[in-house]
């Protein structure tokens, strides 16, 4: 059964990536709207975003007893906080009308996030104390696709629903350093990698606006709500690292999948000026996502929330 929703999952990714209710429900709402009420049938356009993205796990804190059956510990604690992290996505788009109140639109966006972080610990073992210094990379690659149909309720609302897609492939690259104290007072270095795959699905729906400020000048403001199902797969590149996780932590997350719902919402503010004789529509504005998972995808991980947010800057052409 859990093979059969990677899947539909994979299926689902292709099928939207060539398409655009997180991103797009907020963002191409109001101004697809704009297009229809000036007659054109098709339209497409670019947008460059520069967003801040704090996710689930840029904050984890592992608390556990360890035990084996030569000794006990009475537990381990510390923490792991990764800053919020800004950089440009790129955002293709476009929009159908299919009838004269109803219309098709679609976009996908990808961009690359990189987070730093570290984390210390202390370990108690007779007759050596250890001291630890983690230092992780996490290269991060986001996907995000949208398909909406959209329905023109006046000429200044739209109501809008549609299927998401979001997903990230994250690699971190994680450098240990284990210091024996006391006896022997030697730093033992050691490298591994990790790596999670998340995917998600769902639904979102929402209402669009278009406010006519002057000649060929809109405000476009949208808000949606969103749900998705979601899933990620975790593996290990190295063997040493499973070793350590086993002996030391007494847990091994090597290939574990998890599965979590996530509800939340999209908020979008532009302004949009069109310039008829070459049939373009220049955008400018911000939008914010959260999300809120039902719960934790980790034990470890300390919030709940998914935070994605900044301006962007777009161009459209309708034909």
């Amino acid at each position: 059964m859990a093979r059969i929703r990677v899947y539909l999952i994979a299926a689902a990714a292709l099928l939207f990536c060539c398409a655009g209710v997180g991103g797009a429900l907020a963002q191409d709402g109001g101004e697809g709207e704009a297009k229809s009420a000036r007659g054109s049938v098709f339209a497409m356009g670019f947008k460059c975003h520069y967003a801040w993205w704090d996710p689930v796990w840029s904050e984890s804190r592992l608390t556990m007893p360890l035990r084996t059956s030569s000794f006990q510990l009475p537990g381990i604690n510390h923490n792991l906080d990764m800053s919020t992290r800004a950089n440009f996505l790129y955002n293709p788009a476009f929009s159908i009308t299919l009838a004269e109140r109803w219309s098709l639109s679609g976009s996908y966006m990808y961009g690359e996030y990189e987070y730093k972080g570290n984390e210390s610990f202390m370990k108690y073992f007779d007759p050596d104390n250890y001291f630890y210094l983690v230092q992780h990379k996490l290269e991060v690659k986001k996907h995000d696709a949208d398909l909406l149909v959209n329905y023109l309720i006046a000429p200044w609302v739209k109501f809008f629903w549609g299927v998401k897609y979001q997903g990230y492939f994250m690699h971190d690259a994680i450098n240990d350093y284990m210091t024996i104290l006391d006896t022997v007072g030697v730093t033992l270095p050691m490298k591994f990698s990790d790596s999670i795959i998340f995917h998600s699905i769902g639904l979102g729906t929402g209402f669009s606006f278009t406010a006519r400020l002057v000649e060929n000048f809109y405000m476009l403001p949208a808000i949606s709500v969103i749900a998705l199902e979601g899933r990620d797969y975790s593996r290990s590149d190295n063997i040493l690292k499973r070793i350590v996780n086993v002996f030391y932590l007494g847990i091994d997350t090597t290939g574990s999948k998890n599965y979590f719902t996530l509800v939340g919402g999209s908020a979008a503010l532009s302004f949009a000026y069109h310039i008829p004789r070459a049939h373009m529509t220049i955008d400018a504005g911000c939008r914010a996502q959260f999300l809120w998972y039902t719960e934790a995808p980790r034990k470890n991980n300390r919030q709940k929330y998914d935070l994605f947010y900044g301006p962007y800057l777009g161009v459209a052409f309708s034909f």
